[in-house]
């Protein structure tokens, strides 16, 4: 199945799960049992609710509501086990910000014996192994339980980068979109915290994706350095502002939401900062020195970006709407664009901007108005009969909805996905990348983005294994004794006649085919005769750059048993081994 086909397949069922989800929340069952309720006083950490794995939004059949001094402060659609023994994991939800109010837990067609399991508590079942499953990744972050999709507002703050993310907290599937978070000092070592953006305690049904800003100038007046969430609702159908002035501790719902009524999702917002050749919007953004620019996805007509600005975060002007970029389908959701030099040179930038699927476009922008700049503008391709116009393509795999972080402090653009992998066992289903960072490069074929992993795997590596620059004759494999699970591998080579390059391990195969020009069987060809590999191989994931970042392969990486030494080996002719390095990492849980 091709992305378009997976995409469309994705979007129907997305479509029937929430229409199905909300008659189901309009129509009672009329042979439901009866509400079941209790109450307890909030003294512990989490409450603890025991999940039965479902396989689809339909299969969560259960209603849970929490109050607390009788304000709804939780709303879920779950699937309750019935018992201990059927409880495949434990969910949990943290309570203790409301320590010493009185609480009352409601459940509607609930089985009795898992509603007696839900229970007040300082520790959550299991948790005494989590990061410690073998299929769990021990380089990137994940979330301790439940689902996850889209990475959303990505910023960076007094020495801590927040990661927000889409998750159901409740179930291994997706539905009761919440905002989790995420914090780490150096982006590889993450720290959960306590969801931030709930359903039901702020809006009235979902929180779809969105971003983060750093309010330095206090312009919207929740005060100097405020973090700034802005969102999607799908209850006040509109793109919403919640702002926190504890580092993202707290969030306030701001009380005149929405901002922008909803035709589109999943805005992305940034401060444009003027230079000598910018025309102000107005006397205000003059006297600040620039402006706020929102890009979300639009739906008014056809798949295209709608730029809006402002100078408050709170009132917002159309600019621009552009269009022409579904490409028959490939462009969808979860908007972000960037500003990048070109070769390095801060005097030469050019924009790059996507959607959720990652393909991009490159081009100026003015604060206002993008425009696409492209050369060729578009490569055709035909797929299953129909033609797609693809845009620029640095990722593959299965990938979606990308976002770089805002406000970083040396200015680098580090980008994560969401990777729809999922887990062979409970308590949690999809993955994050490893944090990959963006550049452009002039090429032969015009100006394309670059992606690499993040140069900070270097503060990972425990010891290192090499091999000496030498030939690498046809058939003859050179080796090294590296061991473990957890690697970052680099290595180049001159093709020669060679028909394929392989580094092998334990089912590690990595494969350059100099016959298509293919690595991992995606587009790479030679620069000047040579290929640079460079491979994050993590428990079960693992990405693979190509020339610097000219691809970026993630791949599911169902291989948990440990590699006892790393060969490279030349097929169907000779090559020359300019470089081999195999370092060993330690777990960021470690």
């Amino acid at each position: 199945m091709n992305y378009r086909m997976q995409y469309r397949l994705a979007t129907a069922i997305l479509c029937a799960q929430l229409l199905s989800a909300s008659a189901l929340a309009q129509t009672p069952d009329p042979e439901a049992p009866t509400l079941q309720s209790k109450e307890f006083t909030v003294e512990n950490k989490y409450l603890i609710l025991p999940i039965q794995d479902g396989t689809a939004f339909d299969d969560m059949d259960s209603y849970l509501r929490l109050y607390v001094d009788d304000v709804k402060v939780r709303d879920f659609r779950l699937k309750l086990a019935d018992s201990a023994e059927t409880t495949d994991w434990y969910a949990y939800l943290t309570i203790e910000s409301y320590m010493g109010g009185q609480a009352r837990v409601e459940v509607d067609n609930g089985p009795e014996g898992g509603f007696a399991l839900v229970t007040p508590s300082d520790t959550i079942p299991g948790e005494e192994n989590f990061y410690k499953e073998p299929w769990r990744p021990q380089l990137r972050f994940s979330q301790k339980v439940g689902w996850n999709n889209d990475p959303n507002g990505m910023v960076y703050l007094d020495g801590t980068y927040h990661l927000f993310f889409q998750t159901n907290p409740v179930g291994r599937i997706w539905g009761n979109m919440t905002w989790g978070h995420a914090t780490s000092p150096d982006l590889l070592h993450w720290e959960q915290q306590p969801n931030k953006i709930h359903r039901q305690s702020m809006v009235k049904w979902d929180a779809f994706s969105g971003s983060a800003v750093i309010d330095k100038l206090n312009t919207a007046g929740f005060g100097e350095n405020a973090m700034v969430l802005v969102f999607t609702d799908t209850g006040t159908k509109g793109e919403v502002l919640c702002y926190s002035t504890d580092n993202g501790e707290t969030f306030t719902y701001y009380e005149n939401n929405p901002v922008l009524a909803r035709k589109g999702r999943d805005p992305k917002v940034k401060w444009y900062e003027y230079d000598e050749d910018d025309t102000p919007l107005n006397s205000t953004a003059e006297a600040l020195g620039g402006h706020w620019v929102m890009c979300r996805f639009d739906l008014t007509d056809g798949a295209q970006a709608a730029f809006h600005t402002s100078t408050d975060l709170k009132n917002w002007t159309f600019q621009h709407m552009l269009g022409g970029l579904d490409g028959g389908g490939d462009w969808d959701s979860c908007m972000e664009f960037t500003e990048l030099p070109v070769d390095g040179d801060p005097k030469n930038t050019k924009w790059a901007i996507w959607a959720g699927n990652n393909f991009y476009r490159i081009g100026d922008f003015d604060g206002k108005t993008f425009t696409l700049i492209d050369d060729p503008p578009y490569d055709p391709e035909v797929i299953q009969g129909e033609t797609s116009y693809l845009k620029y393509r640095v990722h593959y795999g299965n990938h979606l909805a990308s976002q770089v972080f805002n406000n970083t402090p040396d200015g680098r653009k580090i980008k994560m996905l969401w990777l729809s992998y999922p887990t062979p066992n409970p308590p949690y289903s999809q993955h994050f990348s490893f944090p990959s960072e963006l550049s452009l490069r002039t090429t032969k074929d015009g100006i394309r983005m670059f992606a690499k992993p993040i140069a900070d795997i270097e503060k990972l590596w425990k010891n290192t294994n090499t091999i000496a620059a030498q030939p690498l004759p046809e058939g003859q494999s050179l080796s090294t004794s590296a061991s473990g699970t957890l690697f970052d591998i680099r290595a180049s080579f001159e093709v020669g006649d060679a028909e394929r390059v392989v580094i092998a391990g334990n089912g590690l195969d990595i494969v350059y085919d100099a016959v298509n020009k293919t690595l991992q069987g995606q587009p790479l060809e030679p620069v000047d005769g040579k290929i640079e590999i460079q491979a994050v191989v993590d428990n079960p994931l693992r990405e693979i750059a190509g020339n610097g970042g000219r691809i970026l392969i993630h791949q599911y990486y169902s291989r948990f048993a440990p590699l006892d030494g790393i060969t490279i080996t030349a097929y169907g002719g000779d090559a020359v081994l300019i470089n081999f390095e195999a370092h060993e990492l330690n777990s960021i849980h470690e």
